[in-house]
């Protein structure tokens, strides 16, 4: 990708809607090593037409298997579509455990 147009600052920027969000829902998954994990997890995100504010990822060093470690965090997600996004990240059989949990951000 040419430098013209790549953007300039971070996403949080772009999106200056969230940046006043009162809540953030945080999402822990454990994944199975494999490449098709990620794109999994992210095309549920999609489907549901939301843009994760934070995403980190890594290997466990701690596990034989070195499973991935996906954490997610989006911003004003009703607990009922948290719900339903944490079910069906749960039926991934790439998936092996989904945690959620929700943050309160104070409002200025």
């Amino acid at each position: 990708m040419p430098p013209s147009t790549v953007p300039s600052k971070p996403a949080a920027f772009l999106h200056p809607s969230h940046s006043h969000s009162s809540s953030v829902t945080c999402f822990s998954i454990v994944a199975e090593a494999d490449p098709s994990s990620l794109p999994r997890v992210l095309n549920l995100v999609a489907m549901f037409n939301l843009m994760p504010e934070r995403c980190h990822i890594a290997r466990s060093e701690a596990e034989p298997k070195r499973p991935l470690l996906i954490d997610l965090q989006i911003a004003d997600l009703s607990r009922e579509d948290s719900h339903r996004l944490q079910k069906k990240l749960e039926r991934l059989h790439l998936c092996t455990q989904v945690l959620c949990s929700e943050k309160r951000r104070a409002v200025a």
